[in-house]
């Protein structure tokens, strides 16, 4: 259900262990509506104005180092700061552009990255939070009693894919899946969204539904539908351990 740039991965996996997987792209993601904030924070960042970078997806740092590149600026601009990455697949996208992370959490989500810093001094610092519109508040909030000075800018909007095709959705309607994978609660909105209330209760009813974590799994929850799997490290590689543990207990 994950956008169609990010779905390879865990469609490429699944296969692998042969499954048949079906790419939805129920959702995409755009530039914000005002890209000001954004290029005045890569601005600051890139000139010593920035202690810390907080990256918590992929899509926010090609956001951030797509703005970089417009300015005809690369890695080396960014030597003075700091860098934490909230999971595996984060890093990775850093490490292309040249960075090595300095943090990662153990836990790869926003509550984790406010323990991988329980241990830093934050006072005074100037962290930067470049992410989705929408985002929990948890990481700002903690940051701050912990003295830092916390910017947060939208670096992208994640939204419903509208110009997926009608007979795309129909599809899967006519030959519902066996499992569905939701990565996000973007995801998990924009089911509903685009398949409409009555259908999408019809597919969950008949679905074993995975979580890629627990922030997902409230939004599934929210939906009133019933996640079977809830994957414990919030990666691809999690999902798709947790998906061959569950079909082989099934069997």
């Amino acid at each position: 259900t994950r956008a169609e740039s990010r779905a390879e991965d865990l469609a490429g996996k699944l296969e692998a262990a042969g499954a048949e997987a079906v790419r939805l792209p129920l959702i995409k993601t755009v530039p914000p509506e005002n890209p000001k904030p954004l290029d005045d924070a890569v601005d600051r960042a890139c000139r010593g104005g920035c202690d810390w970078i907080i990256f918590t997806s992929v899509n926010g740092v090609e956001a951030f180092f797509n703005r970089m590149r417009v300015k005809g600026w690369d890695a080396r601009r960014l030597s003075g700061v700091k860098c934490c990455a909230i999971g595996p697949a984060t890093a990775d996208a850093l490490e292309a552009y040249g960075i090595i992370v300095d943090v990662m959490p153990e836990r790869y989500l926003g509550e984790g990255v406010v323990e991988s810093f329980s241990d830093i001094d934050l006072s005074g610092k100037h962290v930067l939070l470049p992410r989705a519109q929408g985002s929990r508040q948890l990481i700002v909030e903690e940051l701050r009693v912990q003295g830092a000075e916390v910017e947060e800018v939208i670096a992208y909007r994640t939204v419903s894919n509208s110009d997926l095709p009608s007979d795309v959705l129909e599809s899967v309607l006519a030959e519902p899946p066996d499992i569905v994978a939701f990565t996000s609660p973007s995801t998990v909105r924009a089911c509903v969204e685009l398949f409409g209330r009555e259908q999408a209760n019809s597919l969950m009813a008949q679905a074993t539904i995975v979580c890629i974590g627990p922030v997902t799994e409230v939004a599934v929850d929210e939906q009133g539908w019933v996640p079977s799997i809830v994957s414990t490290v919030h990666t691809v590689d999690g999902m798709v351990e947790k998906i061959l543990e569950w079909v082989g207990r099934s069997r």
